[in-house]
């Protein structure tokens, strides 16, 4: 799937920051960040809005130091197919968890 540029204030997570992770991504630049490639960030365009299901460390310090929108492996439920159509109600049942923890999109996580 084409790389697209989204801003990281529309990404909404789907986990929480790892403090360990974020300690080694604080040490990099946001290009080194952005370099990082073996693991793309990756986001699923919902009826509810861009769920970012991979890279949700790396989006939340590029946030922190500034960097307001990011290339994005984008994709939408028709390419994901059964499989994670399934598992959608349970990304729901989390991602409301954390908007009840007043988490609304990455930059929330900094904070969190």
């Amino acid at each position: 799937m084409p790389a697209k540029q989204v801003r990281i204030g529309d990404l909404q997570p789907t986990d929480i920051i790892r403090q360990g992770t974020v300690s080694f991504l604080e040490t990099l630049t946001p290009e080194q960040i952005l370099a990082i490639k073996n693991h793309p960030i990756e986001v699923v365009e919902t009826p509810r809005g861009l769920l970012l299901t991979e890279g949700n460390n790396r989006a939340a310090v590029l946030a922190a130091k500034g960097v307001a929108t990011l290339a994005v492996e984008y994709k939408t439920l028709r390419d994901l197919g059964k499989f994670f159509d399934g598992f959608l109600d349970e990304v729901y049942r989390f991602v409301d968890e954390l908007r009840a923890r007043g988490i609304y999109s990455v930059s929330d996580l900094w904070q969190a």
